[in-house]
């Protein structure tokens, strides 16, 4: 007999037991389950148990429920389309707002027509309740199988590719290879709608915040822009799958890959500080907005060189200098302190301050202490020159309540993101989301002596603040500054790996740590060292051998 660990209880069951049946006698304590986790790794409900564990459920509602979705439909559509034209396929590219952004690969443009019909046959199979199976998690089988049926494409990926898993799915006679598990049946993916979007769709699916319901569609028109251009560039240079990165690291072109991202990033920069100097005495404030480990703070900097080298002489503010002391902060409905909100900010003070600036006043700007968690002000007076602009850089500063102090017409609107052009395969992307956590991670490690379990424990609030803060207001920014580098998983696998493995099975984020380690794991190694002092990656993964260091009370 095996003996489980669930919500306090202790349950016993003979060995070889399913997932699926331990769930069957505690469903009512967790009715919308979809997956276990089972000593920290996630399994699906035909799994059978051979060892003593800890045992508890997710739901659609989970980070992991959540991505088993997507996955989901993304098969769905693909058996969709296939049945439908069979000599087309479907290519997902990257997620855009809400949704996931794909293309049909066929000879002839997509139509709204075609779209209509793929989604209708989309309910016909959810209404089937096809079953999903998990046929194998070997590497070498699933390239066995795919080169017996003629799918030459996913035989190259897998061949170059090395996860310690590889799920292979089987739903009727459509089997596809996932970085990641699928729900148990086709039927749990009633809720999606498929957007026309030239030149191809927008797959809407769930929040995990809503698993019943799509969020609000809001067109991202400069995001989808910046994303086909930064795809466009990925193809020119050769590597728009990971197998091409990897290749490049392999022979030695990899250097000139790095060469030619950082000079990418240089460039926008400077045409961001040409546009400015082309506008005096017109823009007065810009400002820096984006996520958690978007780049903000090196970003920030990196422009103000390239404006100096127009005889531009900005004035540098942080957001962070604006919080209120923790004693002075306001509470949350859970009486907890607002830590994420606008409202943590002194946005009165900063108007104030802004206002005399652009007067010509000295002005001793608000700082803050983040050891003491106390607001005070700085001992020397700044003094903005005549016509000079001010950069504001910070999580809120496309927040309007923060630039009220300048007319709309004098303001240049910054967003930073880590818009990431890899892609695994057809129908495994990589997300955005990820690479900035790790990025967040090695940061934290690095600079704050926080471990890679204190990150992931948090990154579920910090993302919550993303959605409910920042995201709502991207659209308000003038231009979109792509922060990813083509380069920089390779760079984060080695120094993130170790503080990964450090995670104990018995974490409540364990499971998350297995996931990013097999996600990692496709990477080949690239030596820190080779990233340039300046770069952005340097913001997250310090020195490594350069003297530049970025003090971390200025990143966010």
């Amino acid at each position: 007999m095996l003996t489980l660990q669930y919500q306090g209880q202790t349950l016993k069951v003979p060995e070889g037991t399913t997932v699926g049946t331990v769930w069957e006698s505690v469903k009512e304590t967790a009715p919308d389950a979809v997956f276990a986790l089972v000593d920290g790794q996630t399994l699906d409900f035909t799994t059978a148990l051979e060892n003593n564990a800890v045992i508890s459920f997710e739901t659609l509602q989970s980070a992991v429920g959540n991505r088993a979705y997507q996955r989901t439909l993304i098969m769905l559509m693909s058996m969709a389309v296939r049945e439908l034209y069979p000599d087309a396929r479907v290519q997902i590219e990257h997620s855009l707002g809400r949704a996931l952004y794909g293309q049909i690969i066929q000879n002839r443009p997509t139509t709204l027509s075609q779209i209509q019909k793929i989604e209708d046959r989309m309910h016909e199979i959810v209404q089937e309740g096809r079953p999903i199976i998990k046929q194998t998690e070997s590497k070498e089988e699933a390239i066995a199988y795919c080169r017996k049926v003629g799918r030459l494409r996913a035989v190259e990926r897998l061949q170059e590719l090395c996860p310690e898993r590889i799920y292979l799915y089987r739903c009727g006679d459509y089997v596809d290879f996932y970085f990641g598990p699928l729900l148990q049946g086709m039927n749990r993916v009633n809720v999606f709608d498929i957007v026309h979007y030239a030149p191809g769709f927008l797959l809407r699916f769930p929040s995990i915040y809503s698993a019943h319901t799509l969020p609000e569609y809001v067109e991202l028109r400069e995001f989808s822009r910046v994303f086909f251009e930064a795809t466009s560039w990925s193809e020119q240079v050769g590597c728009r799958y990971v197998v091409d990165l990897n290749r490049a690291i392999a022979d030695g072109r990899i250097k000139d890959i790095i060469a030619m991202a950082e000079a990418r990033h240089e460039k926008q920069l400077a045409q961001i500080a040409d546009r400015v100097a082309a506008s005096r005495p017109g823009i007065r404030l810009i400002t820096i907005a984006g996520p958690s480990s978007a780049g903000k703070t090196t970003t920030m900097r990196r422009l103000m060189v390239q404006m100096q080298v127009n005889g531009i002489q900005p004035v540098m503010i942080s957001l962070d200098d604006y919080f209120y002391s923790l004693d002075d902060r306001p509470r949350t409905g859970n009486d907890e302190i607002d830590h994420e909100s606008v409202d943590a900010l002194d946005t009165t003070l900063l108007e104030r301050q802004l206002t005399a600036l652009l007067a010509g006043e000295p002005v001793k700007l608000s700082r803050y202490d983040f050891v003491h968690g106390k607001q005070y002000f700085a001992e020397q007076e700044t003094t903005l020159p005549p016509n000079q602009p001010i950069i504001l850089e910070g999580l809120h500063a496309l927040n309007p309540s923060v630039s009220r102090a300048v007319p709309a017409y004098q303001r240049l609107h910054l967003y930073l993101g880590a818009l990431t052009q890899l892609t695994i395969s057809d129908h495994n992307r990589i997300s955005t989301t990820d690479t900035r956590l790790l990025r967040r991670m090695v940061r934290d490690n690095q600079f704050r002596a926080h471990s890679a379990e204190e990150t992931l424990k948090i990154w579920r609030n910090v993302r919550f603040g993303e959605e409910s803060y920042v995201f709502p207001f991207q659209e308000e920014a003038d231009i979109i500054f792509n922060t990813a580098l083509l380069y920089e998983l390779p760079v984060l696998k080695v120094l993130a790996e170790p503080l990964l493995k450090a995670i104990p099975n018995t974490s409540p984020v364990a499971n998350e740590a297995h996931r990013l380690l097999e996600f990692l794991s496709i990477f080949q190694p690239l030596n820190p060292a080779m990233v340039p002092s300046n770069s952005i990656l340097r913001e997250f993964i310090g020195t490594a051998g350069h003297d530049q260091c970025v003090p971390r009370t200025l990143m966010v």
